[in-house]
């Protein structure tokens, strides 16, 4: 085989690790990954931050009668997801919330094993409220920590936050969505969406292929 077929054979070669790479990343959403009666439920872990202490999350037991972790009730701090058909406390259907009206609500998701991973995540949505009140967007803060130090905090009253950054993570490491208590109860239910990406690792197939390619172009050259 030639040098140059030898080459172009390295980068389909490369090509296929690198889809088949692509093909095998991990990706983990709140949304999707939701279930009730387990907690935590694979690397998600529904909770709440004592104190609002982002080193003190504690996990909250699953309650079949509110269909909620903990219970969706006056007075407590629960997390649910809207099961109807309507947008309903400014929850869209489909989507989760992080009810704070009496609490400091959060989610944890473990890292599973080490690696570089890509986190989105976005608080508030839709101001519209529904049948059973308004929401969404009046808690005073939300914000993000990694292994329990605060990568972000910002007041997103009426608004909508986004957090979208790549962080290398060792196995157990941990990264926490939270909405912290305004001091009062007043429509503290807060739409979360939580997307966690595992980053590929560059395929050794494809630094051949380059390697390849510079030798090939090189010998060209000299020809």
């Amino acid at each position: 085989m030639t040098l140059s077929r030898l080459a172009a054979t390295a980068v389909a070669t490369a090509a296929l690790c690198c889809a088949g790479a692509a093909h095998a990343a991990e990706t983990w959403s709140l949304v999707g990954d939701y279930a009730p009666a387990s907690n935590p439920n694979g690397p998600w872990t529904y909770g709440q931050l004592i104190d609002g202490r982002q080193d003190q999350f504690s996990a909250l037991a699953w309650h079949a009668a509110t269909a909620s972790y903990g219970i969706a009730a006056s007075g407590q701090v629960f997390i649910y997801r809207n099961n109807g058909a309507v947008t309903d406390f400014g929850i869209a259907p489909g989507q989760v919330s992080l009810e704070s009206d009496w609490g400091h609500a959060a989610v944890q998701w473990t890292a599973p094993k080490a690696g570089d991973y890509r986190v989105v995540v976005e608080l508030g949505g839709t101001l519209v409220g529904g049948p059973g009140g308004y929401g969404n967007n009046f808690a005073q803060h939300g914000g993000v920590a990694v292994d329990g130090s605060k990568q972000g905090e910002i007041s997103f009253i009426n608004n909508v936050k986004q957090w979208d950054f790549t962080v290398s993570l060792a196995a157990g490491s941990t990264v926490l969505t939270y909405v912290l208590n305004p001091g009062f109860a007043n429509g503290g239910n807060t739409q979360t969406q939580i997307t966690v990406s595992a980053v590929p690792e560059p395929a050794s197939a494809l630094m051949l292929a380059v390697g390849l390619g510079g030798l090939v172009a090189w010998r060209r050259r000299r020809a």
